[in-house]
């Protein structure tokens, strides 16, 4: 607990375990349990960014006027014990009260029972709006994990000591604040086990009471207490509205330029589906690994589950990391990873750590618990990403290795499988530069793969099936030559020599925008259709 006197800025720092002799320009009084800074104290800067209590908010002013602060994470647990709209405005307050924060840049807030009006747009990193009560628990407990294993494996007995042994980790807390009082006997359990020891990664402020801390409705009306210190507070709070101009103010100073060059985003047309009938397919087994989190990079960048149905995702580091994790197997380092995503700038190490717990908990909420400890191994300079996460682009290189070793009818079907994971142009929409040196072998491979496949399929007569697999080629990468062709003899072969013409009429106005010329085999074509189709 900390006090900021108003009459002379005088701070006291009330330390849970009396130390006697403070450190300069600190004095001790009261045996070491109070230690006081006083305004003119000199300050110096070693040059670090320790933030040794990042979870510290302003709880309210005390009967004297003295500001009082509390770090949550100390406490473990605070209950919030009144009226249930008194219960939301300092739930409200608290919340802003962190997103605005510089020491709690790097903490991962999670609310849960009350609307946050915009706020959470400032950071989705930092503020999350849990859905339920499980998902915000879930969350904190992946997040406060490694901290609780660091402070045994270390002895440091505190996160606040871990801080200072461990500075280049950050080590910051989940902070949790529940405004619904109405929880299940199981959730309310969860919430007090993840806080019933202060300083193990996780802070939690609940509605109702707590077992060790509860600020507590008092008399007159607006004043609180503070137990078991049965300290009296006028707490911060915020009504909704000026939470809502808050967000707002922030989201205006937070606005980027508008730039009038914007060219809007091209829209990607869905993959077809292939009506013609196959044999049956050689065993999964054979033809891709086990997965149990796909990375789809073949189009827009999302990750799936073992069903393939897409998941909300925000286009986020969090999915930037795990892309680029997954691309980048046996040479992925945290230098690397911020030569790849911050451009090799000066970044605070706990910028990386917190966008890997986040990349952690977004691989969990997709896949769920991993077979091994975590989805990114803790605490290593190599980020080995879990075998069991996979891209579309290693499933299809797998199917292209397999199909080698089949006759034309088993090849043909084991392509189209990798056909189907194709969606558009690898990394689809993403702006990251990190990743154009991947487009072109990825489109390389998926063009060769889908060049087989109609090729098979129009040795087999399959005239329609091989011009869709062109013209999934096709979209990505645009006018290529073998493709044009077989799209144009697969039409012809079908009796739509219009069709054909229609083909190569788009590629000569494409090439032609483009100050090129028509290459001679379509050409050839071109004129051969020409020759076949009657004229009016």
């Amino acid at each position: 607990m900390i006090l900021r006197h108003p009459e002379d800025s005088r701070i006291e720092v009330f330390l849970a375990e009396p130390v006697e002799t403070a450190y300069v320009p600190w004095e001790a009084r009261a045996g070491g349990t109070i230690w006081t800074l006083t305004a003119d104290a000199p300050l110096t800067d070693d040059g670090t960014a320790l933030v040794p209590c990042p979870a510290l908010v302003q709880m309210g002013t005390t009967d004297d006027e003295a500001e009082l602060f509390v770090d949550l994470e100390a406490l473990g647990i605070l209950g919030l014990d009144g009226n249930p709209e008194a219960v939301r405005q300092i739930a409200r307050a608290l919340t802003a009260t962190l997103v605005v924060s510089p020491a709690a840049a790097y903490c991962r807030v999670l609310t849960y029972g009350f609307d946050p009006l915009g706020l959470d747009t400032q950071d989705r990193l930092r503020l999350v709006v849990g859905r339920s009560v499980d998902a915000v628990l879930s969350e904190a407990e992946s997040t406060a994990g490694p901290v609780a294993e660091a402070v045994d494996a270390e002895a440091a007995g505190s996160s606040f000591r871990l801080r200072g042994l461990v500075p280049e980790e950050g080590w910051e807390p989940a902070v949790v604040i529940v405004a619904a009082g109405d929880l299940s006997p199981e959730e309310d359990e969860r919430l007090t086990s993840l806080g019933v020891e202060g300083g193990r990664g996780a802070a939690v402020v609940k509605a109702g009471t707590a077992p060790r801390w509860t600020l507590a409705a008092d008399e007159p009306p607006g004043w609180w207490r503070l137990n078991p210190l049965g300290v009296r507070v006028r707490p911060v709070g915020i009504a909704a509205e000026e939470l809502k101009e808050l967000a707002g103010y922030l989201a205006e100073a937070d606005a980027a330029p508008v730039d009038v060059a914007v060219v809007e985003p091209v829209a990607t047309s869905p993959n077809g589906h292939v009506g013609h009938v196959q044999p049956d397919p050689p065993p999964a087994a054979a033809r891709e690994p086990e997965w149990q989190a796909m990375v789809r990079v073949l189009g827009p960048v999302d990750i799936v589950d073992s069903s393939r149905v897409p998941q909300p995702v925000d286009r986020n580091q969090p999915l930037e990391l795990v892309a680029w994790l997954a691309t980048n197997r046996g040479r992925a380092t945290r230098t690397r990873a911020i030569d790849a995503l911050w451009s090799g700038r000066a970044i605070d190490p706990r910028s990386i750590r917190n966008v890997i717990t986040s990349a952690r908990i977004l691989l969990r909420n997709v896949a769920g618990d991993p077979p091994n400890e975590q989805w990114i191994p803790h605490r290593q300079q190599e980020l080995e990403l879990d075998p069991l996460v996979v891209t579309d682009v290693d499933l299809l290189r797998a199917r292209i290795a397999y199909a080698r070793q089949l006759g034309p009818d088993e090849r043909a079907a084991v392509l189209a499988e990798g056909l189907e994971l194709v969606r558009g142009i690898p990394f689809e929409g993403s702006p990251w530069l990190w990743a154009d040196d991947l487009v072109s072998d990825m489109s390389v491979d998926v063009v060769d793969m889908i060049l087989d496949l109609a090729q098979l399929r129009l040795q087999a007569g399959d005239m329609r099936g091989a011009v869709e697999a062109a013209g999934v080629g096709l979209r990505v990468i645009p006018l290529h030559e073998q493709l044009t062709e077989l799209s144009m003899q697969a039409w012809t072969a079908s009796g739509e020599r219009r069709r054909a013409l229609d083909v190569y009429e788009a590629y000569e106005r494409a090439v032609a925008a483009r100050g090129e010329e028509v290459a001679p085999e379509i050409a050839r074509l071109r004129n051969e259709l020409l020759r076949a189709v009657p004229h009016d």
